[in-house]
């Protein structure tokens, strides 16, 4: 009985000691700490990527195109022969309305568009969904509604985060260290901001499941209404 007492707790030492570390290098971006200083980590950082691309003003835009991932894939080349206006891909991963209107006033006080196109889908509006920590802070929290408090940046009480608690998250921590260590960083946009096109999934996720899982809770937020508005 001792044996497997000892056992347990050597095996909980080991998964608690491991998930440490890999929450340490916060590999997923999910609670906003860099303790080693890692030049980039395993998720895409469009927030700060695009708005140093926009805010140098070396480039001009006439058209922009605004909205969460499912717009990160439009081709801005093949939008300009369309339009004939010189076409940038401002597409932000999770964004709502709020940063969206965030992303316009910094796109009016740098650029002189002509054309903002925005998609927009049901789910930005989601009153369940809090603003993304990513944009909390990024640089274009400045442009951010003063009404959004910071409290929505501060740590889980409890610090608990699933997604770390897998072999996934500790192979891309490895991963992460290495392509740190190497200077080797992947690039994800293009130069337009087009997301760079991935292989396609071998099982594309059904509707009935996207919806399953996107909405399970839902209920629209009036205040994102009159972001939109704005």
């Amino acid at each position: 009985m001792r044996y497997i007492n000892k056992t347990i707790i050597f095996t909980l030492f080991i998964t608690l000691s491991i998930y440490l570390i890999i929450l340490s290098f916060d590999v997923y971006d999910e609670i906003g700490i860099n303790p080693w200083n890692l030049t980039f980590k395993g998720v895409s950082n469009a927030r700060d990527n695009k708005f140093s691309h926009i805010n140098s003003g070396r480039y001009k835009y006439e058209l922009f195109i605004l909205g969460s991932s499912r717009v990160l894939r439009f081709n801005p080349d093949l939008i300009e022969k369309i339009t004939g206006e010189t076409t940038y891909n401002y597409g932000l991963e999770n964004a709502n309305s709020e940063e969206l209107l965030a992303v316009t006033k910094h796109i009016i006080t740098t650029q002189n568009p002509k054309t903002i196109f925005l998609m927009l889908d049901f789910y930005m509006l989601n009153n369940y969904i809090g603003t993304d920590k990513r944009f909390l802070k990024s640089r274009l929290y400045p442009f951010l509604d003063k009404k959004i408090e910071k409290k929505d940046f501060s740590l889980k009480k409890i610090m608990i985060y699933p997604s770390y608690f897998t072999l996934k998250a500790l192979y891309d921590t490895f991963k992460v260290i290495s392509l740190n260590i190497k200077e080797e960083m992947p690039e994800i946009y293009l130069e337009n901001g087009q997301h760079i096109i991935e292989h396609a999934e071998n099982k594309p996720r059904l509707a009935i499941e996207y919806f399953s899982n996107q909405y399970k809770n839902y209920k629209i937020s009036q205040q994102r209404i009159k972001y939109l508005k704005q």
